[in-house]
């Protein structure tokens, strides 16, 4: 969809106010972006967010795969994968994500209804349907801040 690769090139080169402007002017229109605290409602919000997402780094540059498309009527949704490639303190890192969209035809115009990236879980074996490896494990007990003072053995281990 031109929405959609207009949407990310105007983010990329920080023409905030060009990307918005892609979203519907709705109170309910949304991005739900990979971070906690990324659930952005209306577009202040989504203004918002870009910027701090522009704020954070020194250069930020998606690169869309081919996106599998439907509609029916005046909504149209995608789906996808997509990298941000960002540059922070010198370093450039590609992050990879994937994408889904909901757009709605108004008047001949197509604006962005919802807009959803997330990570794939590294930590998920493929074929598995749930994270259950070591790396899952570390990243709960970093989430949940659990002591393992008292299952700790002297030589480091820890025993679950």
């Amino acid at each position: 969809m031109e929405v959609l690769s207009q949407t990310v090139e105007r983010a990329s080169r920080g023409d905030v106010d060009g990307a918005v402007a892609l979203f519907a002017d709705d109170p309910d229109v949304f991005l739900l972006g990979s971070g906690v605290d990324e659930a952005r409602m209306g577009r202040a919000a989504i203004r918002e967010q870009i910027m701090r997402d522009l704020s954070q780094a020194e250069a930020v540059t998606w690169i869309l795969s081919p996106q599998a498309i439907s509609a029916a009527g005046s909504v149209a949704w995608t789906s996808g994968d997509v990298v941000v490639r960002v540059t922070m303190a010198g370093q450039t890192l590609d992050i990879p994500h994937r994408l889904t969209t909901v757009l709605e035809c108004r008047d001949g115009v197509w604006r962005l209804q919802q807009f959803h990236l997330s990570f794939p879980d590294r930590a998920q074996v493929v074929g598995q349907s749930y994270p259950t490896n070591l790396e899952a494990v570390a990243d709960a007990v970093g989430r949940e801040h659990v002591d393992l003072q008292a299952r700790t053995a002297p030589d480091g281990t820890v025993t679950l």
